[in-house]
């Protein structure tokens, strides 16, 4: 249910129907990019594995709700489609994969035959794994790069390579070679402890830049800087994964800066939201959208 904005913000907020921050904080992200309206949103239902009035992961969430927005298209294409245009039908991208699909490109090398594995993936969200040590603080950028950073393969994590038809050592590098209109990044908080033996939240700091240069790389191409402005960044407030809550930072129209939570639409500012940390001792950043930005914009930011 849509609540109306309160008299300090021109915006309107969700109503929280029970344990609905989750699904909340992901539309009021999306919709701060101009894709979507939020009509559309509310009227997708949610998965069929969340239960009603339980804690859910917003990752998860709009990850279900991506995908389901673009079966339903594709089957729109394929039900509309005539004997003459079905090539053209295959060709045509869903919203979904105009504004939100990238593709990757992942290399094995094996380190004793020197083959060369190649696959390609489409992705509508990259995720972000923490160093062991960055209690200190990293940012975006660093997190980005060190994703992208070529990876050994050895030990107990080597490659089956099926040429020398054995586990082998290998080198594993990772490139982007389609960009996608809004790149999403999603921190790896969540993630389980053995000393434990459950999952644990990581408050490492992270320091959100307001302008981020992708790498794309091409195989007609020696690789190109693609620039995106921040749009959203969708919030965990808890102390475990289990439990807290959702909300969401935006800039409406790359103006002032809101936080949109739940049904309740507040003022804010660009540093609370970059140094949240700063701010906060349970807030964290945890999904965040960038716009692709053009050359025109590029001269105006």
């Amino acid at each position: 249910e849509i609540q109306t904005s309160t008299p300090n913000a021109p915006n309107t907020g969700l109503r929280n129907l029970g344990n609905t921050c989750f699904m909340n904080s992901v539309l009021q992200a999306l919709v701060m990019g101009q894709v979507f309206s939020p009509q559309a949103f509310l009227e997708a239902s949610r998965p069929k594995r969340f239960d009603a009035g339980s804690q859910q992961d917003c990752m998860e969430y709009m990850r279900f709700l991506l995908s389901s927005l673009h079966d339903e298209e594709r089957m729109t294409f394929l039900h509309c489609q005539r004997p003459s245009n079905v090539q053209d039908n295959k060709e045509q991208k869903t919203l979904i994969e105009k504004m939100f699909r990238g593709q990757m490109e992942t290399s094995i090398t094996c380190k004793t035959c020197l083959n060369i594995s190649q696959n390609n993936d489409v992705f509508t969200d990259i995720c972000l794994a923490f160093p062991p040590s960055s209690s200190g603080g990293i940012s975006i950028t660093d997190l980005l790069n060190r994703s992208l950073a070529p990876e050994t393969l050895e030990g107990d994590n080597r490659y089956a390579c099926s040429i020398c038809g054995s586990l082998q050592n290998a080198e594993k590098t990772m490139r982007i070679v389609e960009e996608p209109e809004y790149l999403t990044l999603t921190l790896m908080r969540f993630s389980y402890g053995r000393t434990l033996g459950a999952i644990r939240k990581l408050f490492d700091p992270v320091f959100i830049p307001a302008t981020l240069l992708l790498p794309v790389e091409t195989s007609s191409s020696l690789g190109r800087a693609v620039h995106y402005i921040i749009s959203s960044v969708v919030v965990h407030s808890g102390a475990t994964a289990n439990s807290g809550h959702y909300y969401t930072y935006a800039p409406p129209g790359r103006m002032n800066w809101f936080e949109f939570n739940d049904s309740s639409v507040t003022t804010t500012s660009w540093d609370s939201v970059s140094n949240m940390s700063r701010h906060s001792q349970n807030a964290t950043s945890y999904v965040l959208i960038y716009e692709k930005l053009s050359c025109e914009d590029r001269g105006t930011t």
